[in-house]
């Protein structure tokens, strides 16, 4: 090995020891360079993660919020229409003890007549 060693003078044998150290240096450079952008873009994309993720549950929230407004509206109109519903029957209610009424005041009339006709004829006679 010595003999080969021999066959390039010491400057040789410096410059390219020197060329290797700056190809090395420049590399590990080069890597740590690259290292921080790798890190960077990771901390960018979980950054663009958590904000994903945050839009997600506000997007949750608004859409059981809207749930909860259309499940109260459905029932403040179920209740309205039972309402309108308990009225039209209480309607219907009134109208047939009005008929009632009409109708016994119809024969109340007619014996109030009957009975005044008797006490005419009973006077006549």
């Amino acid at each position: 090995m010595l003999p080969q060693l021999r066959q390039y003078p010491i400057s040789v044998a410096l410059r390219h020891t020197v060329e290797v150290w700056l190809l090395v240096t420049a590399c590990g450079a080069d890597m740590h360079w690259l290292r921080r952008q790798l890190d960077a873009g990771a901390l960018a994309a979980a950054r663009a993660q958590a904000q994903a993720s945050s839009l997600q549950t506000q997007a949750l929230v608004d859409r059981e919020q809207a749930d909860a407004e259309r499940s109260r509206s459905v029932t403040a109109e179920l209740a309205e229409r039972a309402r309108l519903q308990a009225i039209e029957e209480q309607s219907a209610s009134v109208h047939q003890v009005s008929q009632s009424v009409r109708q016994t005041a119809s024969q109340v009339s007619t014996m109030a007549d009957g009975i005044q006709a008797l006490e005419r004829i009973s006077r006549v006679s």
